[in-house]
C-alpha cells in the first residue's frame, strides 16, 4: 500500500514564522486534525504560499497536534522563509501523483491484465519479502520468500491445458536451507562454493 496520505479540504495558516532551514512548522491551533494522522513511514505533502504567490512544497513526515515535521524544498521548489498568516494547504502536486501511481498495480484495461514488472534473472531488484515479478530468463513468475527468489504456481502445461509436467532445475546455484520435507528430480548437483543445508527432522528426497 502507498505510504502517501491525503485528506479533503485540509487548509490552515502558519502560526509562527520560520526561516528557510527550519524542519518544524506550527500551524493555526486546532487545525492540525484537518491533516492526515501519520504512523511509521507515512507522509503527505503541503504547499506553503504567501500573498506574493511564492510557493514551496514540503514533505510532512510526522504530525503532533498542530506541529508538523517537514522536509523542505520538494518537487523542484525552493526553501523560503514564511511568516505567520501564510497559507498552508494539502494539494495534489506532480510528485504526489507520481508516487501514488507508482505504488499502485496498473492494468491494461478494466477487464485486462495486471502490469507485473518483468526482467531477466540478472535484472532482479534488491528484494523484500513478498516482492513478485515475471522472470523473462526462466519464463516463470517468481517471488521473494525472504531468503531466495522462488517459482510461483505450477510447472509446464500439458496437452489440453492439464498440469501434467512439473519441471525443476538440477543445480543448486545459491546457498539453500531445506526447512520443510522436500523432493526434486535428480541428478542433483551443488555448485562449487554453495551449501545445501537440511534442517534437523526434515527430509529431501531426490527421485
Amino acid at each position: 500500500m502507498p505510504n502517501i496520505k491525503f485528506t479533503n479540504f485540509a487548509r490552515s495558516k502558519v502560526a509562527t514564522g520560520i526561516n528557510s532551514s527550519a524542519t518544524t512548522l506550527a500551524i493555526t491551533g486546532g487545525t492540525g486534525a484537518l491533516f492526515p494522522a501519520l504512523t511509521g513511514a507515512e507522509y503527505f505533502y503541503l504547499t506553503l504560499e504567501n500573498s506574493s504567490l511564492v510557493r514551496e512544497i514540503v514533505k510532512v513526515t510526522a504530525r503532533t497536534a498542530d506541529t508538523l515535521t517537514i522536509v523542505r524544498a520538494q518537487d523542484g521548489t525552493t526553501a523560503a522563509a514564511w511568516v505567520a498568516g501564510d497559507v498552508v494547504s494539502l494539494r495534489f502536486n506532480a510528485l504526489a501523483i507520481t508516487e501514488s501511481i507508482g505504488n499502485a498495480i496498473q492494468q491494461t484495461s478494466a477487464v485486462g491484465a495486471a502490469l507485473i514488472p518483468a526482467g531477466t534473472t540478472a535484472e532482479r531488484p534488491t528484494p523484500a519479502f513478498g516482492h513478485q515479478r515475471a522472470n523473462s530468463t526462466t519464463g516463470l513468475m517468481e517471488w521473494w520468500n525472504g531468503t531466495i527468489w522462488t517459482q510461483m504456481g505450477g510447472g509446464a502445461t500439458g496437452s489440453g491445458g492439464d498440469q501434467v509436467f512439473y519441471e525443476n532445475d538440477t543445480v543448486v546455484n545459491t546457498d539453500h536451507t531445506i526447512s520443510r520435507n522436500s523432493h526434486t528430480v535428480g541428478p542433483l548437483e551443488i555448485a562449487s562454493g554453495k551449501t545445501l543445508t537440511i534442517n534437523s527432522g526434515k527430509r529431501l528426497v531426490v527421485l
